[in-house]
């Protein structure tokens, strides 16, 4: 039976179980307003710059969005699927927690969590296939399907030396052992480089992450037309990576000794990781097919990408953006964490988990890539990246649909932005009235995701998150 209904393909429901649960603040099913009151918080809210003690906001970085009474709601506006990312930064929890932010130990307490959530919230069933996800959305459930998404998928990081070797074995162990946790998509890599790929690289605090694990900044290379340039990289001081606008993370992490520049290649040009698949690369991506475990390519550098896909890799991505191609101020803030013309070309499946935005931006992006997808063949879901630590976006100044200013009876998501995961309703009862070409698209998505997970890993096992042991 054909599922109706909307996919959010990229969430973080339990991450105030990650980061060793000392950056987010407050669980599910704590109240607005809730904060851990960690003796790290100030230091947090320095860095992070979101004052953890007010209620959410659409450019809070700490504080919980995705709070356990609003998926009934979201049900009810048509939300069928929902990937669950577990995720972990190394530097942000060994700097605000303590020195030892395993990976595997943050995917076991995220698990811990989203056991009590699914508890608390019986619309949610974690599920190991599609066949599973179709039967839990049949019983009238939200289906959620558990993504991983760390520093190191195969081994812990080691501070200031590069990674051991990994053996086929030991990929083929970890990649178990993971897949028995519930894990069905993995990211290849994340913030830093992996022993598996490059990372795309747009953030200034992902050169810090560098440098603190590897004791080394990431290698560049120019690209014509593309224009993408670090904040910290300007003509001015000669294309240096200045870690200024994060001081204070840089010196907590790197020390005041740590050379504090290094230069770039891309001149005029702008910066892509010149890192992309490694000789590890290749059997990981076979051993994950030959498992029925998909691929999320997002945050794989540029190069990771397209060599992936000469392997004719069944990549998708999960909170995309599009690379602008026209000549305008967008084309310096689109980075490769985007796709090219040529990367949508080749993807093996038409749907395509695109991001809401960032506290920069306004939903008309969203809207505007969610048509251009559309009108060139795609299945557009969402991929809100809520809780994810890098906000949502912004209200709107002028609403074509609506006027030129708010008016009376507005969604207030129109007028405040998203400050959290059930405002996501709303935006779709406005596309359900305003943008009905968008809203009929991506009540599609979760049967194209269906689909594609029947296509590319049949042989997926059931998952019953009940029974798992987590210790």
């Amino acid at each position: 039976m054909t599922v109706h209904g909307f996919a959010d393909l990229h969430a973080h429901p339990v991450a105030h179980a990650s980061f060793n649960s000392a950056v987010l603040q407050g669980a599910p099913w704590d109240p607005p307003g809730h904060c851990n009151h960690s003796i790290l918080s100030p230091i947090s809210y320095s860095v992070l710059g979101t004052d953890h003690n007010k209620n959410p906001t659409h450019h809070t970085k700490i504080h919980q969005q995705m709070f356990a009474d609003q998926y009934d709601r979201l049900y009810d506006a048509g939300l069928r699927l929902m990937v669950c990312s577990f995720t972990n930064n190394v530097l942000l929890a060994e700097i605000f927690a303590s020195p030892e932010a395993y990976d595997h130990k943050n995917v076991l307490a995220q698990l811990c969590a989203l056991r009590e959530l699914v508890q608390c919230v019986p619309r949610l069933a974690v599920v190991g296939n599609a066949k599973q996800a179709r039967s839990a959305i049949a019983n009238g459930k939200i289906a959620c399907i558990i993504s991983l998404e760390l520093d190191r998928l195969f081994g812990e990081p080691v501070h200031h030396a590069e990674d051991l070797s990994h053996s086929h074995e030991l990929i083929s162990r970890q990649l178990d052992y993971y897949s028995s946790l519930g894990a069905r998509i993995f990211h290849l890599a994340h913030v830093v480089d992996s022993p598996i790929c490059g990372c795309a690289v747009y953030e200034d605090l992902f050169n810090i992450a560098s440098a603190y694990l590897k004791y080394k900044f990431m290698c560049d290379c120019g690209q014509e037309d593309y224009y993408f340039k670090l904040q910290c990289a300007s003509k001015e001081d000669g294309y240096l990576f200045k870690p200024k606008n994060t001081t204070l993370l840089s010196t907590l992490a790197l020390g005041p000794d740590f050379p504090q520049t290094t230069s770039y290649a891309y001149g005029e040009y702008g910066m892509r990781n010149a890192v992309g698949l490694t000789a590890a690369g290749v059997p990981v991506i076979e051993q994950l097919r030959q498992k029925g475990l998909l691929v999320d390519g997002q945050h794989m550098s540029q190069k990771a990408v397209d060599e992936a896909l000469d392997l004719n890799t069944p990549l998708f991505f999960s909170h995309d953006t599009v690379r602008f191609v026209s000549q305008s101020e967008e084309q310096y803030r689109e980075t490769e964490n985007s796709r090219t013309d040529e990367q949508l070309q080749r993807l093996p499946s038409k749907i395509i988990g695109l991001g809401t935005g960032t506290e920069k931006d306004t939903l008309c992006k969203f809207f505007d890539q969610a048509e251009d997808l559309i009108h060139r063949g795609y299945t557009v879901a969402f991929g809100t990246d809520f809780n994810g630590l890098g906000g949502q976006p912004k209200g709107l100044d002028y609403i074509p649909a609506v006027g030129p200013s708010v008016v009376k009876g507005t969604p207030y998501f129109l007028r405040d932005g998203l400050s959290h995961y059930g405002m996501l309703a709303d935006v779709v009862y406005y596309l359900k009235e305003h943008r009905p070409l968008i809203y009929c698209n991506m009540m599609q998505s979760t049967e194209a995701f269906l689909q594609h997970w029947e296509s590319y890993a049949p042989n997926a096992p059931d998952f019953d998150l009940h029974t798992v042991r987590t210790t």
